[in-house]
This record gives structure tokens, sequence and C-alpha cells, in this order.
């Protein structure tokens, strides 16, 4: 007899987990704990949230918080470190439908932004996100070109394991949104670091810290995991920040998501 999902003991456990979880999230506690995380990186959370707002508004989208249930914690960390750096070149290594990179490109128009995206002879292009049907590789590709037109994106078509062939010289901010699973992620966030320059930030997305975390196709701990490896042989310091506050994405700790900022020291120690 077949046992439907829906009817499984552990679904119910589940279920039960993610709303007492939920029943025990105070949203403004966490609000204050994740604006203090910006004071302690030296940035401001206030002023970040005008700049990003004044940004969304030009492009003709909802405010960040009105627009909170999507939008994520790396939106406001760019348009904070805009109050602090004047990067030349920005890399974004994961570029999907290029949302992140219409961002980027009002947030620093003056800035060069070098997007990469797998290229449609890449397997792994068509075999995620759907895109196996032709309709909606159609309109990806629609919405990629749309959200990369601007002059100053260059979007790159490669594999980012090949990336140190395909792209010279020192950036000043790096966002690493590729692939989140072993072993993407660790070349990814080991190119990132040697494509970073000095006092620059590598930025990472979807960090799970939890290692009794779940692991689907998309996410895990591995980032995690490779971003401890690095502060552990280096001076760097590294913050994490909320995801998102939504408490179905938050309350429970071992779902939570986190984005990662690094701040390249130095240079590796010995310890």
């Amino acid at each position: 007899m077949k046992v439907h999902r829906f009817l499984l003991p552990a679904t119910y456990i589940k279920r039960l987990r993610r709303a007492w979880f939920q029943s025990q999230y105070d949203r403004q506690v966490v609000r204050a704990e994740e604006k203090a995380k910006f004071v302690a990186a030296g940035l401001d959370y206030d002023l970040g949230i005008k700049a990003l707002n004044d940004c969304l508004s030009e492009m003709g989208q909802p405010s960040y918080l009105q627009n909170s249930s999507m939008a994520s914690v790396h939106w406001l960390l760019f348009a904070c470190l805009r109050q602090r750096i004047q990067p030349q070149r920005i890399l974004e290594i994961g570029t999907y439908d290029g949302q992140t990179t219409a961002l980027l490109a009002h947030l620093f128009p003056r800035s060069e932004i070098v997007t990469v995206e797998l290229p449609a002879s890449d397997p792994i292009l068509h075999q995620t996100y759907g895109r196996h049907n032709r309709e909606k590789m159609a309109e990806f590709e629609r919405t990629l070109a749309a959200n990369t037109a601007a002059a100053n994106v260059v979007l790159l078509k490669t594999n980012s394991f090949f990336l140190p062939a395909a792209v010279q010289g020192a950036f000043d901010l790096i966002w690493v949104d590729g692939g989140h699973l072993y072993p993407e992620v660790a070349w990814d966030l080991c190119n990132a670091y040697h494509l970073v320059r000095e006092g620059g930030y590598v930025m990472c997305d979807d960090v799970i810290t939890n290692p009794k975390s779940y692991k689907d196709s998309y996410v895990s701990p591995d980032s995690h995991q490779v971003l401890q490896y690095i502060c552990h042989r280096t001076s760097d310091s590294l913050a994490l920040f909320l995801k998102r506050e939504d408490p179905r994405e938050s309350a429970d700790p071992r779902a939570r998501k986190f984005v990662a900022l690094l701040q390249k020291g130095s240079g590796p120690e010995s310890k």
C-alpha cells in the first residue's frame, strides 16, 4: 500500500517543529540583533535603507521593507557598502536571471560589473529552475538580457570552474551566488578570495551555519564550512547576516540562511 507523504509522522513532526519556532520568533528582537551586526561591521543600516529604497524606486520596485518576503539582506549590504567604498570593479559569480546584476548596475553606475553565468552548452543550466522547458528557457533568456543590458555590465558565459582563465585583475567586491554545494562552492569561494583585492569584500549567499540542517539539490552547510576554512587560516573577518527576517524563512534554526560578508585582510597567517 502506498503511503502518502502527508500522512507520515515525520511530516507532522516537521510541521509542529516549524509552528513552534514561529510562535517563539520575535521579529523586533531579531531586527535589533541584525542592526547591531551592521554597527559591528562598520555599516550604517539606516543610510543603507535610504540608499537602497531610492535605488529601488528608480527601478520601479517596492521599497526594501515592503518587499521583505522576497528581498534578501544582500541588497541592503550592497547599499551600505556603497557608503564605504567606491568599487572600480565588481564580480558576480552566478547571474541567474540578472536581478541582482541590475541592482548592482543601479547602485554602482561607475563600476565595471562582470557577471558570470553558465553557457547554454553546460548541462547544469538545463537541469535547474525548470530551464529544460523551452518556454521557460526562452523567458529566462529574455529576462537575463534585459537585466544585464546596462552599459557598465559585462556578461560572461562560462562555468565558474574556468573563472581564472576568463577574468583578469583584481576586484573590489565579489558576490558569490553560484552553486552552493561541493564542489562548486569550494572553487567559487577559493577563486573569489584570490581575485578580490586586499581590503576588498567577498559576499556569499545562502550560508547555512547549522551542521544538522537539511541538504537538497541547491543549498547546504557546505559554504559555511569553506568560509570557516578560510577564516581559520587568515586574518580575515567574517560577519553573517540573516538573509530574511520573515519567520517562515528564519524561525527554524536548522533552515535559517545567512549572507556572509568577508573582508580580505593582510593575507594568510600561520595558525
